[in-house]
């Protein structure tokens, strides 16, 4: 098994939150929250892979080429805050798991996050 280390950086300077997502020394994508009125919306800019969902009710998948290759979803009536991540592909794990720190961490800077 490999060991993967991935960090995500926030741009503190920009109108709208946006993270870096750099695994080995380099970018793989930015997330991006992009500006609504009622209900959060993301997008992933150099990557293919697609966001869709209720960003409001904290429900949402990732789609490569059709295939969902990651579901988020928050569960209700727990103490604090309670996600249920599930990944297709055990590859894709660290960068999944970026991506959904990142829509829900608005005031964070820096996360580290090794596997």
């Amino acid at each position: 098994m490999n060991n993967y280390t991935a960090e995500e950086l926030h741009e503190a300077l920009r109108a709208m939150p946006c993270y870096y997502i750099d695994m080995g020394g380099r970018v793989v994508c930015e997330l991006v929250k992009e500006f609504t009125f009622l209900k959060p919306n993301y997008r992933l800019e150099g990557s293919s892979w697609r966001m869709e969902g209720d960003f409001l009710a904290h429900d949402y998948s990732l789609y490569y080429n059709g295939k969902q290759i990651m579901s988020l979803s928050k569960k209700w009536f727990t103490r604090g805050d309670s996600y249920e991540l599930d990944i297709s592909d055990s590859r894709d794990e660290v960068l999944c798991l970026c991506i959904a720190l990142g829509c829900y961490s608005y005031t964070t800077r820096i996360i580290r996050t090794a596997y």
